[in-house]
């Protein structure tokens, strides 16, 4: 794949981690965070190492309902990866992944910036879960790590907003 996309002229510089591996109600999506972590070492991060590409979290989010905090899993997500960072063999390393790919369906600017910003909602909720973890996380100064990186939107729409239902032939 990287070979056919060169020999177009573009050049690829990130790799993207899983589509809502939170979604426990896709069972094709979801992943336990240890089962996450342990394809994150041993196959993920390592592709991108040998590709040279920059590393985008697993999508995440702050998530609407207490089904659907995309923050929690995050959390569970970077601590198991945390803890596998001194294995000798494809040590996981949270340091690798330089940006959060976040899924969000709402459009309302005043939500983005309470949610997204420096220090907003999501930031202050997945730095908080992170440190429930306790001991397993300690060493690591999570509030530092999660402001240093960027949030990519990479996925969104506006369904949310309202709660009218979307007609189901919409999309046609």
């Amino acid at each position: 794949m990287l070979e056919e996309t060169r020999s177009t002229g573009l050049t690829m510089k990130y790799l993207m981690g899983y589509n809502e591996p939170w979604d426990t109600h896709n069972p094709a999506k979801f992943m336990e965070h240890a089962e996450a972590a342990e394809h994150w070492r041993n196959y993920v991060q390592p592709v991108s190492e040998k590709m040279g590409l920059k590393l985008v979290s697993p999508t995440t989010g702050h998530g609407l309902k207490k089904r659907r905090r995309k923050f929690e899993w995050m959390a569970g997500f970077l601590k198991e990866c945390y803890t596998r960072r001194n294995l000798k063999e494809n040590p996981c390393d949270v340091d690798k992944i330089k940006i959060f790919s976040v899924h969000d369906y709402r459009c309302k600017g005043k939500l983005w910036r309470q949610n997204y910003k420096r220090n907003g909602k999501f930031h202050k909720s997945l730095v908080r879960s992170i440190r429930k973890y306790g001991r397993a996380t300690r060493g690591k100064n999570w509030n530092a790590y999660v402001a240093e990186r960027p949030i990519w939107v990479t996925e969104t729409n506006c369904n949310w907003d309202t709660r009218e239902k979307v007609p189901s032939d919409a999309a046609t």
